[in-house]
């Protein structure tokens, strides 16, 4: 039997989904990795509440003590993962704004060139 509190947690995490599939689908530039990534999340997530034992499986499996050791491994391991797609897409909006300043400063010194030979 599925308590309240679990039924929430998926409930929670269907939306979650349905929510981020909707943003991705209307965002013009979206971040495929970053996107799937998030309802993969969600759905592991839901899995997890429907079937709790799931849970036990992997620590046994994986040789880890307990299932909270288990989440705050994966916790981890997600967070450095998050963190690395956000560097990732900083670096290349630090690239666009470089190349954006490089073409902007040429434009002017153009700009001034032609300005300057007209007198």
């Amino acid at each position: 039997m599925i308590s309240l509190s679990s039924l929430f947690f998926i409930l929670l995490s269907f939306i979650m989904v349905v929510y981020f599939i909707l943003v991705s689908m209307r965002k013009k530039k979206s971040h495929l990795v970053v996107d799937s990534f998030f309802v993969l999340i969600y759905i592991f997530v839901m899995l997890i509440f429907l079937f709790p034992s799931s849970i036990t499986f992997l620590e046994k499996t994986l040789g880890i003590q307990s299932a909270i050791n288990f989440i705050i491994y994966l916790s981890i391991f997600i967070a450095y993962f998050i963190i690395f797609i956000l560097y990732t897409i900083i670096d290349d909006q630090r690239k666009q704004i470089t190349a954006l300043t490089r073409e902007v400063a040429l434009s002017n010194y153009k700009k001034e060139q032609s300005e300057h030979k007209k007198k």
